[in-house]
């Protein structure tokens, strides 16, 4: 049996998958935070063959009407009742892309380590290095999956709340990692919350920092390299990412994994989360006040 043990696969791993008869599946996740059309209809317009499409509103996420944020994580019992739709389960080998850097592959492969699931990867450059190396996938090399219920597991993948991340405002304990771009961070523009601007205490790392030139993410020395600077007498296990929605924390995250800084977690709910009551921002004017 074909085994991967890393987080990203590039197109030449999945080229070998392919070759075998073995319990895998492809899952196009491509999505948009503003039109939320495009990505089911970028799917109908090319894919990498076999690929099943996963919606990011309606599967990925829920609607909390805007309490707990845009992208708070689906209601569990609906998301294994997708996986067993597409007859996954706990012996199948998921591989995550999509159009945008992975941003949103990385956050299919985040919730499906915390429920347990390992055998979840993301294919590094996404459709784009699919196009420049496109190989034919017979649908027969496609393993009829068996009925076998996907399960819940333990993992040590965590999430924290807005209550922690008010308590840590205190402690100081863990340090925030911000995966906006610099103009939303610094509340200098914000084309999708109401309110601009950053929780305190959070410093900045725009997730498409993580990419190099070629669309592919830097390498492992590279990111340990970088993240290094950036977390300074930190540890993995005491850095929370965070973002607009919980979309683009889950990047930084999976690059810290790649790099071998093992253990963050992510804060879902994230700036749409935090300003919905009256908490600390830090605005344009880098002051600290009440909303």
């Amino acid at each position: 049996m074909f085994m991967i043990k890393k987080t990203l696969i590039s197109i030449r791993e999945l080229r070998n998958l392919v070759k075998v008869n073995d319990n895998f599946i492809i899952i196009d996740c491509t999505a948009d935070l503003i039109d939320k059309k495009y990505g089911s209809k970028k799917f109908a317009e090319s894919s990498i063959p076999t690929a099943v499409h996963l919606d990011l509103e309606k599967v990925l996420s829920r609607n909390s009407y805007g309490i707990k944020g845009r992208h708070p994580l689906p209601m569990l019992p609906k998301f294994l009742f997708w996986l067993k739709s597409h007859n996954i389960n706990n012996k199948t080998s998921i591989i995550a892309y999509d159009r945008n850097y992975n941003l949103y592959s990385a956050r299919l492969w985040w919730y499906l380590k915390k429920i347990g699931h390992n055998k979840v990867h993301v294919l590094d450059g996404g459709l784009d290095a699919w196009e420049r190396n496109k190989f034919h996938i017979k649908k027969n090399y496609i393993k009829k999956y068996s009925k076998q219920k996907f399960c819940k597991r333990i993992s040590k993948f965590k999430e924290f709340s807005t209550k922690f991340i008010e308590f840590n405002l205190k402690t100081k304990k863990f340090l925030l990692i911000d995966a906006r771009n610099n103009d939303r961070f610094n509340g200098l523009n914000e084309n999708i919350d109401k309110i601009a601007g950053r929780i305190p205490f959070s410093i900045n790392r725009f997730f498409l920092k993580n990419i190099d030139d070629n669309g592919l993410f830097k390498s492992s020395q590279k990111l340990s390299q970088e993240f290094g600077l950036l977390i300074k007498n930190y540890s993995p296990s005491k850095i929370i990412h965070q973002c607009g929605s919980g979309i683009s924390a889950c990047h930084n995250l999976l690059a810290m994994e790649h790099a071998n800084l093992l253990g963050s977690s992510v804060y879902i709910g994230s700036w749409s989360e935090w300003i919905q009551e009256k908490r600390e921002i830090i605005s344009q004017t880098y002051h600290t006040k009440s909303l």
